[in-house]
């Protein structure tokens, strides 16, 4: 179920976490605190599109803070499962975590309930490698049930996109011309895996609202507008 990703990283994932692993050890030879910068959590519902709605809010937060552009950084499963599989980067990673942060992480292993999987070793590099992305900050991590799994880290907006069945199985016939009736199986299939998935492992119900800052219906919302709501309330509550 759990696997390390095959495809290499891009050249430019790999400098942004070796930056962020040089940086930490500037902070910790200075014996200075790591500074605590704010991360987004995206959710979503199947068929509803995850990707493209993050890279446009990271081209937004990087215009709006003035940072260089990729400065935000999106991450999903198959970039966090190849960081995972680059033992060396994802120990320097992992390493470059002040004490406290670490010990938190162990902690928060302990809360977990339900069924350890076989692979449950797989899991748990996976959850500290998003973990530890979020701990550095100015990143945004699409799926991987990420709200759940940093609820405890401060700093964090949590987003979930949902849209009605029918809408979401629209969406996907347009996308990737299957026929409804495909789409509709893949929506009910993935929708109950899902959920399955949380409830089993992490004991937790991914359609909880109370996981969630702001949850967005994409079908009554343009791309734009998706955005904009996410990026209004990120001023509100970093900007200050």
């Amino acid at each position: 179920m759990f696997h390390l990703g095959k495809e290499p990283l891009s050249p430019r994932v790999d400098q942004r976490i070796r930056a962020q692993i040089e940086a930490a050890q500037r902070h910790r030879q200075a014996k200075e605190p790591p500074p605590s910068l704010p991360f987004v959590t995206v959710s979503r519902q199947y068929g509803c599109e995850a990707m493209e709605f993050a890279q446009a809010l990271a081209e937004v937060l990087n215009r709006e803070s003035k940072l260089p552009r990729g400065h935000w950084e999106v991450y999903n499963r198959q970039i966090i499962e190849s960081i995972g599989a680059e033992a060396p980067l994802a120990t320097g990673l992992l390493e470059s975590l002040d004490v406290r942060a670490r010990s938190g992480l162990e902690e928060f292993f302990q809360t977990l309930v339900g069924h350890a999987p076989p692979d449950i070793e797989v899991l748990k590099l996976l959850v500290r490698v998003e973990r530890a992305l979020a701990h550095h900050g100015h990143c945004i991590l699409v799926g991987r049930g990420g709200a759940m799994l940093t609820s405890d880290l401060p700093n964090g907006l949590h987003i979930r996109l949902v849209a009605p069945e029918e809408w979401r199985q629209k969406s996907l016939v347009t996308r990737f011309g299957w026929d409804a009736a495909r789409a509709r199986q893949f929506i009910r299939e993935e929708d109950e895996n899902r959920s399955t998935f949380f409830r089993k492992y992490l004991n937790q119900d991914v359609n909880d609202p109370q996981h969630y800052d702001l949850i967005l219906n994409v079908s009554r919302l343009s791309h734009d507008e998706q955005v904009e709501s996410v990026a209004a309330v990120f001023r509100q509550r970093f900007s200050r």
